[in-house]
């Protein structure tokens, strides 16, 4: 019985290519978590889990580091998603980088509480506490808009990931030659654990 097999090269012009299979992990991840919170009652600890990871995993698709592929990414939503979209687009981010990640906007408060006895009790000050309310999760129709765009967007990837497969193809072949290739061995394939995660990864 015939084995298909591969081994691990060395290709810098296959940088791209390594960029949008890692974009299309987040797309994918993310548009099952907007599947499950719009369509499941969920209790109160999966839901906000999944309303803190939703804009977190979307953002990290256009968020600087050592992914490239999102160069310039407001050509590509320009391209892809509607006018209406592109605002949802910004409102997801800033619930990322203002609310979920920081406590920056008004989408949470706080405030001082005086507790009072029964005025026929006598009137005292019993106690002093602070109020605070969150807002947790957006409405489902915010995350089902956000499902369409992510699926718009990964549409764009997946024929992106073809095209850089069928450019890499001939340089790998000439760069190493056919039989080049097989005398190549995989390697085994890992990522790094928590020791390293201080640390900016190869770019290589």
């Amino acid at each position: 019985m015939a084995t298909y097999t591969y081994v691990h090269v060395d290709c810098p012009e296959g940088s791209r290519l390594k960029d949008l299979v890692s974009v299309r992990y987040d797309l994918i991840r993310c548009a099952d978590m907007c599947r499950m919170i719009v369509g499941s009652q969920l209790d109160g600890v999966v839901q906000d889990s999944l309303s803190v990871a939703i804009p977190i995993v979307y953002a990290r698709i256009f968020m600087k580091g050592v992914r490239s592929t999102f160069a310039d990414p407001i050509e590509v939503i320009k391209a892809i998603l509607s006018p209406e979209e592109r605002a949802h687009h910004e409102k997801i981010r800033n619930l990322r980088s203002r609310h979920v990640a920081h406590s920056v906007n008004p989408m949470e408060s706080q405030r001082l509480r005086a507790w009072l006895n029964p005025e026929e009790r006598g009137k005292k000050l019993n106690n002093v506490d602070a109020e605070h309310v969150f807002l947790s999760s957006l409405a489902p129709v915010d995350y089902q808009k956000l499902l369409v765009m992510v699926q718009k967007l990964l549409g764009w990837v997946e024929a992106e990931i073809t095209t850089e497969k069928n450019r890499l193809k001939p340089i790998i072949e000439q760069r190493y030659g056919i039989n080049g290739l097989y005398a190549m061995t995989a390697h085994v394939s890992d990522c790094g654990g928590i020791e390293h995660v201080s640390e900016r990864r190869n770019r290589a």
